[in-house]
């Protein structure tokens, strides 16, 4: 067991000087490899982090086994491992490690005779929550240059960049969620199947092909309000997933496709708009790399993949995400739902 580590944390780089560090995440410092199970003081530490910055990024830890990586994301109390456990090793792909099948293979890495060995997702940007707990991605291996990226941003952030005038609106709002227009699979395999986002990654622009979802069809839609209140810092959020959405209810009015494509769009691009803002972190992968974040108020987007990109080193990801115990650490809903927020 590791004992004694004092953990610090600093805020991320800033993607330009004049912008400054994002308004969320930390990197930390002075962790003891992951390998080892991790002091209980540690551990809290990192707990507590994670709530209060909503991502951290951990360097430096190379030679990373999934099972580790399952050890060190399944010790956090608020989530729930049986549930994800479950889940993996009942229907276990290709892409997930046989040995430790709760972790996933991500990038275009392959095997000897050239087949993929991980999934590989080429949306482009493609903004999105992973539910309603925690993710865990590990870097095992990426080129120096170009390097591959993944973005982030914080729903706090995203909300509190509203206009003061549009929260209510947002607040209003219910989000529904269907395999209407997707797979109901991964991102990669939605690409697969014809479907494509705008450039901003924030709308849904092509459909997956109707043979792709037939015996998806039928099953109703799933709502989630827009804004919702995190358990642990009663902060608003902006929560999200445009690829999957079905369409918006104002009032308990269901809007047309286009206009609630393009009515979500409008008031999440506040805190995705790339350029000439701090509210995106960019994170360049380096091999040893470990991002964890809170999937209550982080989004996360991929970047655009070029064929080309293998000529210069292959990617090779895993991912593991979990979803929260319920109902300790349950949402706090707003709004549309008549809870205190």
């Amino acid at each position: 067991m590791t004992t004694g580590t004092i953990m610090e944390l600093s805020p991320l780089r800033a993607d330009h000087p004049r912008l400054g560090p994002p308004p969320f995440g930390r990197i930390v410092r002075s962790t003891p490899h992951l390998a080892a199970p991790l002091d209980a003081n540690v551990l809290h530490a990192l707990d507590g982090a994670l709530a209060s910055h909503g991502l951290l990024v951990i360097e430096g830890q190379h030679g990373l086994a999934p099972a580790m990586e399952w050890s060190f994301i399944s010790s956090f109390p608020w989530l729930d491992p049986d549930y994800t456990a479950s889940l993996r090793t009942a229907d276990a792909g290709w892409w997930q490690f046989p040995d430790c099948p709760m972790v996933r293979r991500l990038g275009d890495v392959v095997d000897e005779s050239g087949n993929a060995l991980g999934l590989l997702n080429r949306l482009g940007y493609e903004w999105h929550t992973d539910g309603g707990g925690a993710t865990l991605l590990y870097c095992e291996q990426a080129p120096e240059s170009p390097p591959r990226t993944t973005l982030f941003a914080s729903g706090m952030a995203a909300y509190a960049a509203l206009p003061q005038d549009r929260r209510p609106e947002a607040e209003s709002i219910l989000v529904c969620y269907s395999t209407r227009f997707v797979t109901g699979d991964t991102a990669a395999i939605d690409y697969e199947a014809g479907v494509r986002m705008t450039p901003n990654g924030l709308r849904l622009a092509e459909p997956a092909r109707p043979d792709a979802i037939r015996g998806r069809r039928g099953k109703p839609p799933h709502a989630r309000p827009l804004v919702r209140v995190h358990p642990r810092t009663a902060r608003k959020v902006l929560w999200a997933s445009p690829k999957n959405m079905d369409h918006l209810e104002i009032a308990g009015r269901a809007l047309s496709v286009e206009r609630s494509r393009a009515r979500l769009e409008k008031l999440l691009q506040y805190g995705t708009a790339t350029g000439d803002t701090a509210l995106v972190y960019a994170h360049r992968w380096k091999p040893g790399d470990l991002v964890l974040m809170d999937n209550r108020q982080i989004l996360h987007s991929t970047t655009p993949y070029e064929n080309d990109r293998y000529a210069h080193g292959r990617q090779l990801m895993h991912h593991i995400s979990m979803r929260a115990r319920r109902p300790q650490e349950g949402w706090t809903d707003v709004g549309v739902l008549g809870l205190a927020g």
